[in-house]
């Protein structure tokens, strides 16, 4: 009995979190004329015209690449810095260890609202607002540190012996870290790119508070769509629909590693 009820309300469970999404891929596939009159549950006809306009239109498809763009972006300058910085942590006790330890758990609980003021008027001010760069150096503000703590956790793992035996070997560093090192932690490194890049294909404030067109992201273009006087709420949906392939995608392709980073790297 007591199995019977936990299944049924895991099923129901289940059932309220899929609701959206389906309702989300439900009005993608109906025209707006129909929507506007009555959604149906069950769409007797499937239209494709709604992803073929996110698709084609230049401004859809623009703010679908744009996010795309400078969250590649992001994440490449992220493990740029992140990785020396945490192989220093991790092979080196300096004083202010803890506290920058620390830090970098505390900047994650900082919400992005407190720097989009100050970010704006520097954008503006280096003649970067409405560009890649500016969207993508603002998540690094979060990322870096989110990088340096998960990569200096799979760092740990790895002997020192290692570092020693490479040099005694004749290995330079900086060989030793991009021949030995970085195969040794790939599966962080992996999975580190990929929550960085989903943080920043996510973020909506700063990216919308740093573009203007140019580098608008594609939640841009649907606030914008909802908010005319006319919203093409099929187009939105579809559009929806779409800004979840790179998140599933990703997922997917790190699977098997996301629940030893969710653990700080033990195995």
């Amino acid at each position: 009995m007591i199995v019977t009820l936990r299944r049924v309300a895991l099923a129901a469970y289940a059932v309220f979190l899929l609701t959206p999404f389906y309702w989300m891929v439900n009005l993608s596939f109906q025209p707006n004329n129909d929507i506007l009159k009555s959604v149906e549950v069950f769409p007797h006809g499937i239209s494709h015209k709604n992803y073929l306009t996110v698709l084609g239109d230049s401004v859809w498809a623009s703010g679908f690449f744009n996010g795309l763009i400078y969250a590649g972006l992001s994440t490449i300058i992220a493990l740029a810095v992140a990785l020396p910085a945490a192989y220093a942590i991790s092979r080196r006790r300096f004083r202010g260890r803890q506290v920058l330890l620390g830090w970098l758990l505390a900047n994650r609980m900082v919400p992005p609202v407190v720097f989009v003021a100050v970010y704006f008027e520097a954008a503006r001010a280096t003649a970067l607002f409405d560009s890649y760069t500016a969207v993508a150096l603002a998540h690094c503000l979060f990322t870096v540190p989110l990088a340096m703590w998960l990569l200096r956790r799979y760092m740990d793992q790895v002997s020192r012996h290692l570092d020693e035996a490479a040099l005694l070997d004749g290995f330079s560093f900086s060989s030793f870290f991009m021949t030995i090192l970085l195969p040794a932690i790939r599966p962080g490194v992996t999975t580190t790119a990929a929550f960085c890049f989903l943080y920043s294909w996510i973020e909506f404030l700063l990216a919308r508070s740093l573009t203007a067109s140019n580098a608008a992201p594609l939640t841009t273009t649907m606030i914008d769509a909802a908010n005319s006087s006319e919203p093409p709420w099929g187009t939105i949906a579809a559009a929806a629909v779409l800004s979840l392939l790179p998140g599933l995608v990703i997922v997917w392709a790190a699977r098997h590693h996301i629940a030893t980073v969710l653990s700080f790297g033990r195995r």
